[in-house]
């Protein structure tokens, strides 16, 4: 949280990097770390909580469009 970069941030960026190499489309990185937090406070339900992460980071990148 205070900008510097952990090595899974250095995994996924490394992977971003490839896959638009591979795909020729350009990847847009989100920053998730809290969403896994946020959806627990939104669902009980253990199951629920990663299609709720989700839907946040999708909302996060459609907010920045």
């Amino acid at each position: 949280m205070d900008g510097t970069t952990s090595d899974m941030s250095e995994t996924a960026r490394a992977f971003a990097k490839t896959l638009g190499k591979r795909t020729g489309l350009p990847v847009d990185m989100c920053d998730e770390r809290l969403t896994s937090f946020e959806a627990r406070g939104l669902t009980g339900d253990k199951e629920e909580r990663h299609a709720v992460a989700a839907r946040l980071i999708a909302e996060t990148y459609l907010r920045r469009k």
